[in-house]
């Protein structure tokens, strides 16, 4: 997530309008793909259609891909999902758990989490942002000892990684100008590679409001935004694809749950409550384990915040309530 920030050139471009759902690039098949990428419009559903998507590649792939589109309709959570024991909407004796967070001890385990990511969280300057209350971790926008705002990032960088699985967890997202919340996996860090695979689960931009399709006019999220990027080992031969959008109304009135399923052979599913938003192959992107990420940075689509548009303290937080992994 945050290294598709440094994504410098891009080499082709097209656009998806979806129903419900987020339109994906299938590397799976070169049989099937077309000799040019491809655009595809799915049929208009009852519910609300998702902002135009805009798919970029920083590098063409050997065979153009063809367009897989999933329109799944609802967003909510199957009645059953509460009873059922392992990850949301799944056969929970499919899965075995591998990590957990339910982030009830009131205090940061360091052995599962780290708070300082290898190249900073910019301008935080010792200053916390963060608590943990009712068992949940709170992340809010702040200012620091200079009057900046600055980003949190929490990982699991050097004490978990997983390889394919099941990635979930429960959140609420904050509003206002300029808030960046993510949920995303990464390779290991291991100071040999530069463009290392990325996986992004969730991350939100309320503050391009409207206009951009991310929120609502008074900057509250109703889209997030879901990616991958590959690690070929330089920006030239480096893949990328999305963000892909998926919708639903005020993600920051209350928790909702994100989740991620990545098979071998490069399958990766997405899920909101239970509910597959869309789904793609590339096996470029099995070439590690990876390390789970929890942040709340500013800007990019999101804007620069400012005091008087970016709510701050605990009441505009990013919560997680779980953070949970099944393999």
């Amino acid at each position: 997530m945050r290294l598709r920030a440094v994504i410098l050139s891009l080499v082709s471009s097209f656009a998806l309008s979806l129903a419900g759902g987020c339109g994906f690039l299938d590397y799976s098949s070169a049989a099937d793909a077309p000799s040019a990428p491809a655009s595809a419009t799915a049929a208009t559903a009852a519910n609300a259609a998702t902002p135009v998507a805009d798919i970029a590649e920083t590098a063409a792939p050997r065979t153009p891909p063809a367009v897989v589109t999933s329109n799944r309709g609802s967003t909510s959570a199957p009645a059953e999902a509460a009873a059922t024991p392992g990850p949301v909407g799944q056969i929970g004796s499919a899965w075995t758990l591998s990590f957990s967070d339910e982030f009830i001890a009131g205090t940061l385990d360091t052995g599962k989490w780290s708070d300082q990511i290898w190249y900073g969280d910019r301008n935080a300057d010792g200053t916390r942002n963060y608590d943990f209350s009712n068992g949940a971790l709170r992340i809010w926008p702040a200012l620091n000892r200079s009057g900046q705002f600055f980003d949190r990032t929490f990982h699991t960088d050097g004490r978990f990684q997983q390889r394919y699985g099941y990635f979930e967890a429960r959140m609420k997202l904050p509003r206002g100008r300029g808030p960046w919340p993510a949920f995303w996996l990464l390779g290991r860090h291991d100071g040999q590679a530069p463009y290392r695979p990325e996986i992004d689960i969730m991350e939100a931009y309320p503050g391009g409001g409207y206009e951009t399709g991310w929120g609502t006019p008074d900057l509250r999220p109703t889209t997030y935004g879901v990616s991958f990027h590959t690690d070929r080992g330089s920006e030239a031969t480096r893949t990328s694809a999305g963000p892909f959008k998926v919708s639903h109304p005020d993600l920051s009135a209350g928790f909702n749950v994100y989740g991620f399923k990545w098979e071998p052979g490069g399958r990766m599913t997405w899920y909101l409550n239970g509910v597959e938003q869309g789904s793609t192959v590339f096996p470029g992107l099995d070439s590690q384990p990876m390390a789970v990420y929890l942040d709340l940075w500013f800007g990019s689509a999101s804007g620069t915040p400012n005091l008087s548009e970016t709510p701050t303290g605990p009441s505009n937080s990013f919560e997680i309530d779980y953070v949970r992994v099944w393999r």
